[in-house]
């Protein structure tokens, strides 16, 4: 049996790789063309030290405590050349995407749908059959690039990810350069890239009761996380 690991990189990237249980998260990340830095892959130098933030797994037991202390195990440490996955993980690694040899993920589609649901606000729909392989954490967000330009913007996803379609609230901003282009030009069809997912503003488990405040088109990440 396989379990999808979402990789979160300091510098925001996010990848997500398959795990079976029968593999270590750092040779199934090897496996995907991800470096996990590490050295000894025997549990004794804590360099493949991450937080699992979420998910069963099971520690290992051969690695020793100057790797990896009681303490930080309370805390959710992990040593990813040990670590196996029984169940769907999200995992911190302490180090960017481009040490990992990895980098944000780049897809191409299709407006299905864009509607201006206020004066201030856009609602934008776009799918492909690329988007039925994105994968992201709800809260997370894109670059979105402009058609006809090499410029992009960060949108938040305000949706899941369903039959290969998403959609982002965008706040229109007059005479910006993405709103322009969605207010004047844009239409069912048209072609436009996105690159992601990023950023570490995500769901984590649930423990306790959650208050979600957010005004206009900040509400995109909370929706998303709301399905």
């Amino acid at each position: 049996m396989s379990y999808q690991i979402a990789l979160n990189f300091e510098d925001g990237v996010t990848r997500f790789i398959e795990a079976t249980g029968h593999e270590t998260v750092a040779d199934a990340a090897y496996r995907q063309g991800i470096n996990i830095p590490l050295d000894c892959r025997d549990g004794a130098c804590g360099t493949c030290k991450c937080k699992a933030e979420s998910g069963r797994y099971d520690l290992g037991d051969n690695f020793i405590e100057d790797a990896l202390s009681e303490d930080e195990i309370a805390e959710g440490y992990v040593l990813t050349c040990q670590m196996r996955a029984e169940s769907d993980c999200v995992i911190r690694i302490p180090a960017s995407s481009q040490l990992c040899k990895t980098e944000q993920a780049s897809f191409e589609a299709a407006i299905s749908d864009v509607r201006q649901l206020s004066a201030s606000t856009i609602a934008l729909s776009i799918k492909g059959e690329s988007l039925s392989r994105l994968a992201f954490l709800p809260g997370q967000y894109v670059n979105l690039k402009v058609p006809g330009s090499e410029q992009s913007r960060a949108y938040s996803f305000s949706s899941l990810q369903k039959d290969g379609e998403v959609s982002f609230l965008i706040r229109n901003v007059p005479g910006g350069l993405m709103s322009s282009f969605l207010t004047n030009l844009a239409k069912a069809g048209d072609s436009m890239t996105l690159a992601g997912p990023l950023g570490s503003f995500y769901l984590r488990p649930i423990q306790r009761p959650l208050l979600l405040l957010a005004g206009g088109t900040g509400l995109a990440p909370f929706t998303a996380m709301l399905e």
